[in-house]
């Protein structure tokens, strides 16, 4: 377990230093998501008006699948950038 804990804060380091050193990529990440729920809750406002629509608002329906799509598409670049660079090393060893 210690050293479960002990990979994981590496890693988390890793990480945020990262993040630090592009602030770009941070900004955009936020900035991103904000943008479609403005866009998205006034084009799709009036939706809760037909009939059946679960949500008394469209941002209480939106929300969940923002928050989801964000923490799906971290997910990918961070596995595809983990793959790529153990490819990358893979490569170069073979030499």
């Amino acid at each position: 377990m210690t050293a479960t804990l002990t990979q994981s804060w590496f890693m988390t380091t890793r990480l945020l230093r990262s993040t630090l050193r592009q602030p770009l990529f941070l900004a955009i990440g936020l900035v991103q998501p904000a943008i479609w729920l403005l866009i998205f809750g006034q084009l799709f406002g009036r939706v809760t008006e037909l009939g059946g629509f679960g949500a008394t608002s469209y941002l209480d329906y939106l929300t969940p699948g923002v928050l989801v799509m964000m923490a799906l598409t971290r997910g990918a670049w961070s596995g595809g950038a983990t793959c790529y660079l153990s490819w990358i090393m893979v490569c170069w060893t073979d030499f």
